[in-house]
Order: structure tokens, then sequence, then C-alpha cells
């Protein structure tokens, strides 16, 4: 039985991913633009990855990697940097820029990822 499908979006060392794995499912690719992060990834697993920006990476080309087609991903899943969203950025300016923060378009591309890709389901952190 085939296991279900994984699209690994912001995967970082792949912590959401092995939780996953442990959980019966596959990560087909992972997309990550830290360096260290992918060497990590590359070491421990022989998942596709993507060394990239997501801004900079089409969904057709996160498919292909996994040898995937839209509506058949089992899950999306990610965990979107929260710098401009979290309490800590309040506390250290005395606001927080929120969706004015460059750094907020990394939830553009989850949600044109989970759009074009179309999962059965996703796991947003």
């Amino acid at each position: 039985m085939k296991k279900p499908s994984v699209i690994s979006l912001f995967t970082g060392a792949g912590g959401l991913d092995y939780g996953f794995e442990a959980a019966g499912f596959e990560t087909a690719v992972a997309l990550e633009m830290d360096r260290k992060c992918c060497a990590t990834l590359r070491s421990n697993r022989v998942w596709p990855v993507i060394e990239d920006d997501i801004a900079k990476v089409s969904t057709a080309t996160i498919l292909a990697a996994g040898r995937l087609k839209a509506a058949e991903v089992d899950v999306l899943i990610g965990g979107p940097p929260c710098q401009p969203f979290s309490k800590s950025g309040f506390w250290a300016t005395g606001e927080a820029k929120r969706l004015n923060d460059p750094r907020a378009a990394t939830i553009e591309g989850y949600m044109r990822v989970l759009a074009e890709a179309q999962p059965k389901t996703v796991d947003l952190r």
C-alpha cells in the first residue's frame, strides 16, 4: 500500500516531516531556503529537496520534483516564518508590522501552493 504523500514547505531541518513520517506519511518533496537545513535534510533522507525561496519556485516545479500532480497530494505541511506575526516582534519595537512586513510574503507563497496543488488536507504550523 502506498503511503500518503506530503509536500513540505519551510521544511527547516525536517522536524514536522519526521513526525508525519512516524505517522505513516511520506515526504514527496521538501522546500527550504536555508543552506544548512537543506544539507541536514539531504544527510538524513533521500527526499527531493528544493533549496530556494518559495517566492521563486512555481508550484509546477514543486509538483514535478515530487512526481505529483495537482489534486493527488495528500497533505501540504509547513511552518512559514512567524516573525511578522510574533508577539516578540511587538515587544521588541512596540509595534508589529504583520502583513506590512516583507517576510509576511511567505504566507502568500504557502497559499499559492495550497490553491494550485489542491492537497486533500493541510497542516499549517
